[in-house]
């Protein structure tokens, strides 16, 4: 294939979505999220210190790929920062092989290193993609720490359970919910999602139907999950997937409360609407047996975790982990 010469520029997220999604879209091989511009509107306005960041690729006017640097907030061992998430790193499959991704990895991450705020990101085990972002961050001169393989785990929809079932609630308010499991994970070595008010009421916001719910069994045993009804593209065709974005257990947790919270969450939704399919993309701080005592299996989607600095942000380089969800 003969490469033709590209530009990358940085772009106006408040006006790129439908580009955006159509980028995503056409790059991405299912089995996939579907990337509607509704949904991506919301990720580009997630609150935070500093804005969302992207960049596209161009072929004279005709965009040809993208990427962004999404706000989140994460804790570690009681203590709350900015981060950055690079994500949504996509080129069109008939322009590929051009050097295309490292150069769109190399424009953002000159634009998130001028704001000294550090970055999360995460790239398809063993793919071209991750030798250009490890490549890329080398160059722009981030020091880059391995933070884990993160295997999707997953499981079709069927009756419920017959464990012993623990009593499900849902959680309303956000702000609740992140109150009530903070104090289950603050001495672990694992960066979690933290949002704050502002980050509440925006996943409140989510165009896509979400719940938070949390399954009490005895002893003080519990399991919580904030989770997302999503569309997902598949060779067959669109079908609905519950994601669990957050799933975060009580230590010494036994695997009927979490089969309780799965079941709930797979048979709550509306029927209209019902999931055929619950997944998990970040198993992170959830014991291997108890994941597979639940039925949630390995799928095929597989990607390492990086954590990526130009400044000296202490302790919160030494950790392995993050459960910030894989999007």
């Amino acid at each position: 294939m003969r490469c033709r010469p590209s530009t990358i520029e940085l772009v106006d997220l408040r006006t790129f979505a439908e580009v955006a999604s159509r980028i995503l879209n056409e790059s991405w091989v299912p089995p996939c999220l579907a990337y509607e511009p509704d949904y991506l509107r919301w990720e580009f306005a997630s609150p935070g210190p500093n804005p969302a960041i992207g960049v596209a690729a161009f072929d004279g006017d005709e965009p040809i790929g993208f990427g962004a640097a999404i706000p989140r907030r994460l804790r570690l061992q009681g203590v709350s920062r900015s981060f950055y998430l690079i994500s949504f790193l996509s080129v069109l499959p008939s322009r590929r092989g051009c050097g295309i991704a490292s150069a769109l990895y190399t424009g953002l991450i000159e634009a998130v290193k001028a704001t000294q705020v550090p970055v999360i990101t995460f790239a398809e085990k063993g793919s071209v993609g991750q030798a250009a972002l490890e490549r890329g961050y080398a160059r722009a001169g981030f020091r880059l720490h391995p933070l884990g393989s993160y295997q999707a785990r997953g499981r079709l929809v069927g009756p419920a359970s017959s464990l012993p079932v623990g009593i499900v609630t849902e959680e309303p308010d956000l702000r609740d919910f992140y109150e009530a499991v903070t104090p289950w994970h603050d001495d672990r070595e694992i960066l979690w999602h933290a949002p704050n008010p502002a980050g509440c009421v925006h996943l409140r916001a989510d165009p896509r139907p979400r719940k938070a719910v949390i399954a009490r069994g005895p002893d003080g045993q519990a399991a919580a999950a904030l989770a997302i009804l999503d569309e997902t593209r598949t060779v067959r065709g669109p079908t609905h997937a519950a994601i669990l974005d957050t799933l975060i257990l009580r230590p010494g947790t036994s695997v009927a409360v979490l089969a309780a919270l799965l079941d709930a969450l797979s048979q709550g939704w509306l029927q209209e609407r019902k999931p055929t399919m619950l997944t998990l993309p970040n198993p992170s701080g959830i014991e291997e047996a108890l994941l597979r005592e639940a039925g949630l299996r390995n799928l095929s989607a597989r990607f390492d975790g990086y954590l990526a600095s130009s400044e000296d942000h202490g302790s919160i380089l030494e950790t392995t982990a993050t459960n910030l969800a894989v999007v």
